[in-house]
């Protein structure tokens, strides 16, 4: 069956964001499940101010998402710690309030925070742009 997708021969991917903080406001946050069955928050973020890059395009309005897990079930002692660590990062600097250990992924959502940009290449060896670490705005 032929399909017809408009746009595509010229569609050219936009080069990773760069090293660098940037503020970013979260536009969607979604609870889901990993591959292996873990729990994780799912944050899309838009680029709301940072630095040029280098080919002197403003990132204002780029997008990026994050994983955030939220469980350390079979994990070994330190990635159960970095994966803790991660999520209390995260909480703390979208400023979300914690009912006992409960939290509303709804709360993120037009939150801001920076977030340091750095890019490592995927599982295909693409270089991705992820999130490497939250401050409060």
């Amino acid at each position: 069956m032929k399909v017809s997708v408009t746009g595509i021969s010229d569609f050219q991917p936009e080069a990773p964001l760069e090293k660098a903080w940037y503020q970013v406001c979260v536009v969607g946050a979604e609870l889901a499940q990993t591959r292996k069955g873990r729990d994780q928050l799912i944050l899309d973020l838009a680029v709301e101010d940072g630095p040029a890059q280098s080919d002197d395009s403003d990132p204002v309005g780029r997008q990026i998402r994050d994983y955030v897990l939220l469980s350390t079930d079979g994990m070994q002692d330190i990635g159960a710690k970095l994966t803790m660590q991660k999520l209390k990062n995260t909480l703390e600097s979208f400023e979300i309030s914690l009912d006992n250990d409960d939290f509303d992924s709804d709360d993120f959502l037009d939150k801001s925070a920076l977030a340091l940009i750095k890019v490592k290449p995927d599982n295909d060896g693409i270089p991705r742009a992820n999130v490497a670490q939250y401050k409060a705005v």
